[in-house]
């Protein structure tokens, strides 16, 4: 059964993810340059799945901070 709660907290993660400007494009999102993979719910956990948008990408270290410190201002874990 889908639960309607997890729906709506996966669709909040997506919308928090598009806030990420990727940081050597800062008028782009992550979501906009397709950074960002799937976005899974277990159990307590929230996991994000991104991929560089090209092998050895030096931004994907800020990226992952970013995404960390969006959430630590605008949700409560």
């Amino acid at each position: 059964m889908i639960d309607l709660k997890d729906i709506r907290i996966v669709k909040k993660i997506w919308a928090l993810l598009e806030t990420v400007a990727d940081p050597e494009v800062p008028v782009l999102s992550i979501i906009d340059l397709g950074i960002v993979r799937d976005v899974q719910l277990q159990e307590e956990e929230v996991e994000i799945f991104i991929t560089p948008t090209y092998s050895g990408c030096p931004a994907i270290d800020a990226i992952n901070m970013n995404i960390r410190m969006v959430f630590f201002r605008k949700w409560f874990f």
